[in-house]
């Protein structure tokens, strides 16, 4: 064999090697939506601008839960509930007097606490941060429409808890550009936070389904159409559909059927809208529970165990 063919026949079984490494790379493959994990469990980088959030290993369900976690009862009753269902990621508060005051830390350790994998007794008695034992990112709410010095204030002081990013909600003034850099800004404070750069979650609330949100990907991971679940999401460039999240609770001054959210006894609703968001080209789908006639957010669906089962399956069976 000449040495052209010794340095062709080399070059043949490096290829084959490196080609054969890549086969046996293990890559887990998620939902409809999502990138493969690398080895750590990250999913690949989400981002088309700014944002750089990874998600943990998902199952596509998402839990919003306003509750008081004050007492062992409040925690044990909903929060040990909400953990139990296994959860992605869980957007909680506001824990304080009202939205705009101070965060009630005590309060906000107790729900992390819990949501990490202790139980509610212990979280009450010693509510330490502790080692996130069960793979759920806590999200924290925060409303964008305060003064910079309030936001920045609740976003500093649940960060410093272990708290996983933020729900910023009210940042639908996207054509006024004052109030844009303002949401870059506090999108950036989340993002860069701590020693784990970009590992942050942002999720920002505009409530609309429309091309003016298409910006807000160049600097937030996750967008929320709110009650639009029934249209198609916007085709913002080299957006994945896993970036896209409509959740029910208050329509908002919404008087279509669409905007109310599924009654109590309503599972099979709650599934369709599920199935008819992905359809649509979103991904993540939640609806709060019912207090009597009135939705609230600080109700869990009676059917959420159910409801959690349904949105970990790939099937698409839109009804509506």
């Amino acid at each position: 064999m000449t040495r052209m063919s010794i340095t062709l026949a080399s070059a043949l079984a490096i290829a084959t090697l490196i080609v054969g490494v890549q086969k046996a790379k293990l890559v887990i493959r998620l939902n409809p939506g999502f990138a493969d994990n690398d080895k750590d469990g990250n999913v690949g980088n989400l981002k088309s601008g700014l944002a750089t959030a990874k998600f943990p290993s998902s199952n596509g369900y998402f839990v919003l839960y306003y509750g008081d976690g004050k007492t062992e009862e409040e925690l044990k009753n909903n929060f040990e509930r909400i953990r139990a269902t296994q959860p992605a990621f869980v957007i909680v508060g506001y824990f304080g007097e009202k939205s705009s005051g101070p965060v009630d830390l005590k309060q906000a350790k107790q729900v992390l606490c819990v949501l990490r994998g202790r139980s509610a007794k212990e979280c009450v008695k010693n509510p330490s941060v502790v080692p996130n034992n069960t793979g759920i990112r806590t999200i924290y709410y925060v409303t964008a429409d305060e003064e910079d010095s309030i936001a920045s204030s609740q976003i500093k002081s649940v960060m410093d808890l272990g708290y996983d990013g933020v729900f910023f909600d009210e940042t639908n003034r996207l054509s006024d550009a004052t109030q844009t850099q303002r949401y870059k800004k506090l999108a950036k404070s989340v993002h860069d936070y701590g020693n784990d750069k970009n590992k942050k979650l942002v999720i920002a609330n505009p409530g609309v389904s429309d091309n003016s949100v298409c910006g807000m990907f160049e600097y937030v991971d996750i967008v929320s159409v709110e009650n639009h679940w029934n249209t198609e999401v916007p085709k913002c460039s080299g957006v994945d559909k896993s970036r896209w999240l409509a959740v029910q609770g208050d329509p908002s001054g919404e008087t279509g059927e669409y905007a109310q959210p599924p009654h109590n006894n309503e599972l099979d609703k709650a599934v369709s809208r599920l199935n008819c968001f992905r359809k649509h080209g979103g991904y993540w789908y939640f609806t709060t529970g019912w207090d009597g006639d009135k939705p609230q957010h600080w109700k869990l669906p009676a059917f959420l165990e159910t409801f959690a089962e349904e949105a970990k399956k790939e099937s698409i069976v839109c009804s509506e």
